[in-house]
């Protein structure tokens, strides 16, 4: 099911507003299919790619544009300030995809899971500073909640500083929510304890 459907389920009342709040979904609709995301289902990162054509990325970037701007119906938060960041370091313009990037995590409504989610993003890059950065920034702002230690640990690895990942690990682990994060952070400590790796 479309979001388009999902929201329109009989439920929208006609009138000019109501065609506002269309066209604003509409719009959003355009720019995930361009990135492969299904915001029912979730992101398919290995879909991004076939959004390489350049007339393809200026049009999503006037549809990320609107999902921010458009009159009544724009919302700048988390998801659409990235989304639009995403388009932009396709086009190759990263100083402005890392402002508008640097002013999403910044948004009093972004929490620590999408901050957590973008660190994960930049390691699956293989930016491993900039991920730690992106920890260590969402430690300073959250404290301890969850998950900012997995994110610490997961950093402070890829850095290739084990020490410190482990005793984050572990502290994870105490906070897992549960049972298949503790799975997951029950297998990292090990794998921490033996000096291995971890994805």
């Amino acid at each position: 099911m479309s979001l388009h459907n999902f929201l329109h389920d009989g439920q929208a009342e006609p009138g000019a507003v109501a065609g506002r709040v269309v066209d604003a979904i509409e719009a959003l609709e355009h720019v995930w299919e361009l990135l492969g995301i299904d915001p029912l289902a979730g992101i398919d990162y290995r879909q991004h790619g076939h959004a390489t054509a350049n007339t393809d990325l200026e049009q999503g970037l006037k549809w990320a544009d609107a999902s921010i701007n458009m009159p009544f119906v724009g919302q700048t938060n988390f998801d659409t300030l990235s989304t639009k960041a995403l388009i932009l370091a396709k086009l190759g313009r990263e100083p402005e995809a890392k402002t508008i990037m640097d002013a999403a995590l910044k948004l009093p409504s972004t929490t620590a899971i999408q901050i957590h989610q973008y660190g994960r993003q930049l390691l699956a890059a293989k930016k491993n500073s900039e991920a730690m950065a992106i920890f260590q920034y969402n430690a300073e702002r959250n404290g301890e909640v969850w998950p900012t230690n997995v994110g610490l640990a997961r950093g402070y690895a890829a850095i290739g500083d084990n020490k410190q990942a482990l005793e984050h690990a572990q502290k994870a682990l105490a906070q897992a929510p549960d049972p298949l994060n503790k799975k997951g952070l029950e297998d990292m400590v090990k794998a921490l304890e033996q000096g291995q790796s971890i994805q």
